[in-house]
């Protein structure tokens, strides 16, 4: 399927779920959804492998089945029917064409192809073009503060085409604050037009003009730094005027039809506000249709951080959140994706279980930016992606898949392992 003529074929038979979907009627959506199940059977190599077609499209398509039933909707058609209208058509077919119908499955389907051919594989880059910040000050904690380095246009376009032939179909930018380097990544974006991108940003540099261009292009999603509440964010970030970028990037992006969530790290201090009824209404307010929470972890490795006392999740903590996020996701039309909890569903870290792969500004490659990769043998400046993914490093991340990088003395292992790659 990413053979030209394999992507015009899926191309022209998903055609038929954009018209549809231009009108997100209860009639229409659940047509889309039964011409959606045979494609996704299509697709899976397995049983095990139909996450989507079984849990997600299927609670969908029973909510909308008693929709059409009873006449009424329930927040599951709702929410669906508002994110189909703030994705727009071009995101949607971003959406059908370039991820869901080619990547369902995360992690099982990444042993298949283990295990099919051998080599390589995996789902989704993470890319840090670089590592500066024009917030001050920088997010508490940021794991980006003592890492150095950018990556010029030439290095990310390679490391681009490269995941694209080991199979990877969606890309993560972070920084450091990545707007810094505008004019590359907007090339970069166009050049891949196939490949969806969501971009991690403060939303200081967004402009009417950027966001005009993601818009045409159809392929880029922005998430906002955000927090929390306007107090709150003031509290952490420590200045009055964050906020207030927040809002104006989402306006601006929104106002030119781009699709826009938020990213929010959870702290001790945050926890219950970032899941709060009062702050899923105001993201829906500002046209957000997705939300993601990653918690804080203290970063571990040379970079000359030290450990923050008092602002990470107790366990308490973390269950509580978990249990606000499901309820308030269950009660209001927007996405809200707990991170925490999604590592616990596909057995482990993303790095070491779902295919993810890290490049770092200094241009070494890891697994995770809590945990980087100190050792520059594993660099994409001296190696190719291929090579570097079938060193000592990444085997041990495929054979171990520990729950998190961080657990027990696995970081000190992961740097053995780098010397010996």
């Amino acid at each position: 399927m990413n053979s030209e003529m394999g992507y015009r074929l899926l191309e022209k038979y998903m055609s038929g779920y954009i018209d549809l979907l231009k009108e997100p009627t209860n009639e229409n959506v659940l047509a889309a959804i039964r011409k959606a199940e045979g494609v996704a059977a299509a697709f899976m190599p397995s049983g095990n492998d139909r996450v989507f077609e079984s849990r997600i499209l299927g609670a969908i398509k029973r909510n909308f089945e008693t929709a059409e039933e009873t006449g009424l909707d329930t927040n599951l058609t709702l929410k669906t029917k508002r994110i189909i209208g703030l994705m727009g058509e071009k995101y949607l077919r971003t959406f059908f064409l370039d991820f869901m119908a080619l990547r369902f499955g995360v992690g099982t389907l990444n042993e298949h192809h283990l295990e099919r051919e051998g080599a390589p594989f995996f789902h989704y880059l993470v890319i840090q073009p670089n590592s500066e910040c024009n917030a001050k000050p920088r997010c508490l904690g940021c794991f980006a503060s003592k890492s150095r380095g950018v990556l010029d246009y030439e290095t990310m376009d390679r490391v681009l085409e490269e995941s694209i032939e080991l199979g990877a179909r969606f890309t993560i930018v972070v920084g450091g604050e990545p707007l810094l380097e505008k004019e590359s990544l907007l090339q970069l974006f166009g050049k891949y037009r196939r490949m969806p991108f969501m971009l991690a940003t403060n939303g200081i540099l967004v402009d009417d003009e950027f966001a005009a261009e993601v818009s045409r292009l159809g392929n880029v999603m922005p998430v906002i730094n955000t927090p929390g509440l306007e107090l709150m964010t003031t509290q952490l970030r420590r200045d009055p005027k964050v906020w207030q970028d927040i809002v104006n990037a989402a306006t601006t992006l929104r106002k030119r039809g781009a699709a826009v969530g938020f990213a929010s790290t959870v702290y001790a201090a945050n926890h219950k506000e970032l899941s709060s009824p009062e702050f899923a209404k105001r993201m829906i307010d500002l046209e957000m249709f997705i939300g993601f929470y990653f918690e804080y972890g203290n970063p571990l490795g040379a970079l000359g951080h030290k450990p923050i006392k008092g602002i990470t999740l107790t366990q308490e903590m973390r269950d509580d959140f978990g249990r606000r996020v499901l309820e308030i996701s269950g009660n209001y039309p927007i996405i809200l994706i707990n991170t925490i909890e999604g590592e616990k569903k596909i057995g482990g870290c993303p790095a070491a279980r779902a295919g993810m792969v890290y490049v770092q500004s200094n241009g070494n490659v890891g697994g995770c930016p809590i945990v980087p990769q100190l050792n520059t043998r594993l660099n994409i400046h001296n190696s190719s992606l291929r090579e570097i993914l079938q060193s000592e490093y990444f085997n041990l991340l495929r054979v171990e898949r520990p729950m998190c990088l961080q657990s027990d003395n696995f970081p000190i292992r992961l740097q053995e392992a780098a010397k010996l790659s």
